[in-house]
């Protein structure tokens, strides 16, 4: 009689299992120089403009800017030098600023985030004439008096498009200083990342940032871009506290807001995008409003330039912009403009070193998406609607963000709690992504990760273009109790079992506050497994994921955009409650 004897092996999860109870990268590519050349030869002959290189020590001024609702001030500017060959192909220039009015705020705040962009005028010599000269764009940190760097205007009307009324075909990007970080990802780091997204252990699988936050050490000595404010309306400051650790390395600094007062609606009403008036790029809409806030330096045509210096370098782009509100100037060691975006007016879609630039007119499209809410201990619902910026990183980093604020922003859950969720992400052609399961004590931790995992795969996508989904959802209660069992013991009735029968024994697992369960377990042998020694794998999901991709490694190792998100949805198949 032939004999089999099985040999236990039993994986031990430290997770539990739930029962249903100014940087270093590379500059990018430098235009040709015929570009900057007819910028040039653009600003010498209009009436408009003056050239930097007609600029003197002492030449007096004045720029434009917000420091309060929607009103432009003027601020007062006083030429220090120029500095020729300042950056690749780029001059600089320096100027004094004092003001506004008498109060000589500026002294008192120092240059202030959300000026970027801020157009200064400078009499020409020839004529007698104010003309403008370029934007206010860049600092130092921790300097004593408001010396700002002065973004000339030829260099930012050499940005691609400006002088091109049908704007440029491809990203061209210019050399020079880096504003922000771009992910750059090459190929490898790409499959690195796929290979994250893929993995069985559902953590924490955001990409890394790729480069390096703008420095704020003492001691700096580099001139760096003025930082532009988030200013985000709707949230908790938990959600301020992730935008910081998410969004901060790309040079934004995250700042509570506030919408604009009903008593101010009428004149928030009047705000145009114009030289000197605030210039908002919100990156979430609806329920919550997240813009990055700047200032208009100018309008040519159609064309609106901004900041005087990029957002983060990526070329072209599709982001919504339009009019900001300022509330007010929060005067401290990193002074910033309060404010809230106002609307979508048009689409930025030039983002190089010298200025932002875009079109005005329809806003680009938006990802929507919708997130309910349950707490089923005080039986409450809310529901949230939002908007999201289409953009590799901002896309998946804000619908995570936003989603677990949805959980945390009301009240935060029971100490001991559970969650069951489902989400859905709408790919189009691709189909509807579904996952739906249940957590144990982790708030929205495993609900944002299924809902955010196929769209930070798709967008860095390294078979295609980056793809978006159409609509993302999310339905989250929020139970209270721990309903987690930690296995601490397997046993088995016996040792020799033949071919086709079936094996029992026991599974005893510890619980929060409660006795131990002691469970009974039964497994049928396949009817051809060959004489020998054999193991059983006992363990939760994840050892489920594994074991799948060990099985079929072959579904994890996609070669085109459909094999990736196939591959993703495999992750969400095994079930938190569910023994393997």
């Amino acid at each position: 009689m032939m004999r089999i004897l099985i040999v236990l092996t039993v994986c031990l999860c430290l997770t539990s299992l739930c029962v249903a109870q100014g940087d270093k990268t590379k500059p990018a590519e430098f235009a040709d120089d015929s570009t900057l050349d007819a910028a040039k030869r653009y600003v010498e002959k209009s009436d408009k403009y003056l050239h930097h290189t007609k600029l003197a020590r002492g030449m007096k001024g004045y720029g434009l800017t917000v420091m309060a609702g929607v009103e432009i001030v003027k601020f007062d500017a006083e030429i220090v030098s120029v500095a020729v060959s300042n950056g690749p192909h780029q001059d600089m220039i320096l100027a004094r600023l004092r003001g506004p009015g008498k109060e000589d705020y500026l002294t008192k705040t120092g240059i202030i985030a959300g000026m970027s962009g801020s157009p200064v005028y400078i009499k020409d010599p020839d004529d007698g004439k104010m003309k403008m000269i370029g934007a206010v764009a860049f600092g130092w940190f921790a300097q004593k008096e408001p010396i700002a760097g002065i973004q000339p205007i030829t260099q930012m009307i050499a940005v691609s498009g400006v002088l091109d009324s049908k704007g440029s075909k491809g990203p061209v990007r210019r050399k020079g200083r880096r504003t922000g970080t771009s992910v750059g990802s090459s190929a490898e780091e790409t499959k690195k990342f796929i290979a994250r997204i893929l993995s069985p252990d559902k953590a924490e699988f955001m990409k890394a940032p790729a480069g390096t936050p703008k420095p704020k050490v003492a001691g700096e000595k580099k001139m760096i871009p003025l930082s532009t404010p988030l200013t985000i309306t709707g949230s908790s400051n938990r959600a301020i506290d992730q935008a910081e650790k998410l969004l901060g390395w790309r040079g934004l600094v995250p700042r509570m807001g506030g919408a604009v007062s009903p008593v101010d609606v009428k004149l928030a009403a009047r705000a145009k995008l114009e030289p000197g008036s605030s210039f908002a790029i919100p990156l979430v809409t609806g329920d919550q409003n997240w813009s990055a806030v700047g200032t208009v330096t100018e309008v040519i045509g159609k064309r609106v330039l901004a900041f005087g210096h990029s957002f983060y370098s990526e070329g072209k782009v599709s982001y919504p912009m339009g009019p900001a509100y300022i509330h007010t100037v929060i005067a401290n060691f990193d002074s910033f403009k309060m404010g809230v975006g106002l609307g979508v007016t048009g689409t930025l879609d030039r983002d190089e070193a010298t200025a932002v630039s875009g079109l005005l007119g329809k806003g680009p499209a938006t990802v929507p998406i919708e997130i309910k809410v349950r707490f089923g201990d005080i039986g409450r619902s809310q529901t949230f609607r939002y908007n999201l910026c289409k953009e590799k990183y901002f896309t998946p980093v804000l619908a995570s963000i936003l989603t677990s604020d949805a959980v945390f922003g009301w009240c935060n859950p029971p100490e001991q709690h559970n969650t069951r969720y489902k989400v859905s992400a709408d790919f189009g052609k691709l189909g509807v992504y579904t996952a739906s399961n249940v957590s144990n004590g982790d708030g929205a931790f495993d609900a944002v990760g299924d809902l955010t995992r196929p769209v930070h795969a798709m967008a860095e996508n390294p078979f295609a273009q980056p793809l978006f989904p159409k609509s993302l959802k999310a339905e989250i209660t929020i139970l209270p109790g721990d309903i987690g069992l930690y296995m601490e013991r397997v046993t088995v009735d016996g040792t020799e079992y033949k071919p086709g029968q079936r094996v029992t024994g026991k599974l005893t697992f510890s619980r929060f506050r409660k006795k131990r369960l002691t469970i009974a377990w039964k497994f049928d042998l396949p009817k051809d497994l060959p004489e020998g020694s054999h193991t059983i794998e006992i363990g939760d999901f994840y050892t489920q994921l594994y074991r799948m991709q060990i099985e079929s490694p072959q579904l994890y190792d996609p070669k085109t955009s459909t094999e990736l998100y196939e591959s993703v949805k495999l992750i969400a198949i095994p079930q938190a409650n569910v023994i393997y």
